[in-house]
């Protein structure tokens, strides 16, 4: 399966969740937020939405500051 993460095609050898995504990248969930094909998926939905073929994923990180 071929998607493009923050701009550029990566390759994964399964389907898989947000969930399974973010655990692959040793992402921690709490900081970010998960654009795919435009739109913002919340969190609740992570383990649930099935990444498809060419899908379009940004993750976003959120930085603190003030």
């Amino acid at each position: 399966m071929n998607i493009i993460l923050n701009g550029e095609e990566k390759q994964f050898p399964e389907q898989m969740s947000i969930k399974d995504l973010i655990k692959i990248l040793e992402i921690e969930s709490e900081k970010i937020a998960i654009e795919i094909n435009g739109v913002i998926t919340p969190k609740s939905e992570y383990e649930n939405y099935n990444i498809n073929h060419k899908d379009k994923i940004e993750i976003i990180n959120a930085v603190g500051g003030g």
